[in-house]
């Protein structure tokens, strides 16, 4: 399904990031800048994820997987991006009840650009574990970032 954003419809309630633990990433930035995937959820739009850019730099996709803790009926999640370089363009969403195991995207498409926080709901799936698979940044570089992202549940 391709993704609809719209800051302002989100159909479900942010989860509370503290009960998020990251279960992996592919890329982070950890040398002479705290680039590190737990940023993406600490509830600080000052720190962010950002893939490595120190002496490397991996090409997408990038992917972040999180463990929510316990099963949730998913229905989106909202996303703050940068507003600049490694801002994600094209990304895929999906939930699962397993790890290693991630079928069809429940959302896939660009996301909008600027720094403005937004909305992608998606039906509501059922799962405890979501993988974000950024595919591109808006400026055609290898990075990938984000500030905050917060998984959306229906009650």
């Amino acid at each position: 399904p391709p993704i609809s954003v719209d800051a302002a419809e989100a159909i479900g309630s942010p989860l509370p990031a503290e009960s998020y633990v990251l279960a992996r990433v592919d890329s982070e930035n950890t040398d002479g800048y705290d680039g590190r995937a737990i940023n993406a959820f600490d509830g600080n739009p000052a720190t962010m994820w950002h893939t490595q850019f120190s002496g490397a730099n991996p090409a997408h996709p990038h992917e972040l997987v999180i463990d929510l803790g316990a099963e949730y009926n998913v229905a989106g999640f909202l996303y703050l991006p940068r507003g600049g370089n490694g801002d994600i363009d094209l990304c895929e969403f999906y939930v699962s009840n397993d790890l290693n195991r991630f079928e069809e995207p429940q959302a896939k498409g660009a996301l909008r650009r600027g720094g403005v926080e937004q909305a992608v709901n998606i039906v509501p799936t059922r799962g405890r574990y979501v993988l974000f698979r950024a595919l591109s940044e808006v400026n055609g570089l290898p990075w990938s970032s984000i500030p905050e992202l917060r998984i959306l549940r229906q009650e």
